[in-house]
């Protein structure tokens, strides 16, 4: 949602979504076939030997920012969303 929100409000030019969830895919189709050349959308995604997996838009060219181990321990969100 607020991948979706952000753009709609004009609150970023380049939006990096960190996932390989693929029900992320909606908010990315939607931002970047409603916003051409107004929001630039990109993935990021962790890279190891055994996992190489990315989201991407069919017929279009989204780029991924590849991110090894000390990148990602660079970047990584410790907190606990969990709900009691």
């Amino acid at each position: 949602m607020d991948f979706v929100a952000l753009a709609v409000d004009a609150a970023y030019d380049v939006g990096v979504v960190m996932s390989t969830d693929t029900d992320i895919l909606p908010a990315l189709e939607f931002t970047h076939e409603r916003y051409p050349g107004l929001r630039h959308v990109e993935v990021a995604a962790w890279r190891s030997p055994g996992n190489n997996r990315r989201l991407s838009l069919t017929g279009s060219n989204i780029w991924c920012h590849w991110l090894n181990r000390i990148d990602y321990e660079a970047v990584a969100d410790a907190t606990n969303y969990n709900r009691p």
